[in-house]
């Protein structure tokens, strides 16, 4: 098959169909790109034998073939709930999430969830700080509250800012 635009301008032309479908994500399945290409050489062929890829072209063969129920979606046309994580840019040539993207996002969450965890410990620590007598315990909290701010304004990762609260906590002189 012979298009009139060239790989990059294909590439182009694909990208665009991909933002003007959302919500809905095609899945990146050889069956689509067949019945797709197929649509498109029934369609879209000019009296040259060129096939004309444009934006319209691709989205009339994306509706007839969804209205006749060939394509696989990831999120389908029809489909209330908008998921940002199906259009993931962490894929490989097949357009498959790859292996090592899927590890690197596991533990990116993990770790966001223990920042979020060392984050709420560190406002604990300052609001059930206690010492004797109460200015004191008043003035330790205001010093810890302060560093708190200090250590946030220059985006220092909550688990260092709960160790570095600890440890002026364990500096401040017992009764």
């Amino acid at each position: 098959m012979q298009f009139k635009q060239n790989q990059q301008e294909r590439a182009v032309i694909f990208a665009a169909l991909e933002k003007s479908i959302l919500p809905a994500v095609l899945a990146a399945v050889p069956s689509n790109g067949q019945y797709v290409s197929g649509w498109l050489l029934k369609n879209c062929m000019d009296a040259n034998g060129l096939v004309d890829a444009s934006v319209d072209n691709l989205r009339r063969a994306c509706s007839a073939l969804h209205t006749a129920g060939l394509l696989t979606w990831t999120v389908s046309p029809n489909q209330k709930q908008v998921r940002n994580d199906a259009r993931s840019e962490n894929t490989d040539q097949t357009g498959l999430r790859s292996e090592t993207n899927l590890i690197t996002e596991a533990v990116k969450k993990y770790d966001d969830g223990v920042e979020k965890a060392a984050l709420v410990e560190c406002e604990t620590l300052i609001a059930a700080h206690r010492s004797y007598p109460h200015s004191k315990t008043y003035r330790e909290r205001e010093q810890l509250q302060a560093e708190f701010q200090k250590l946030l304004a220059i985006k220092t990762k909550p688990t260092q800012i709960k160790s570095a609260l600890l440890a002026k906590q364990q500096s401040f002189p017992a009764k």
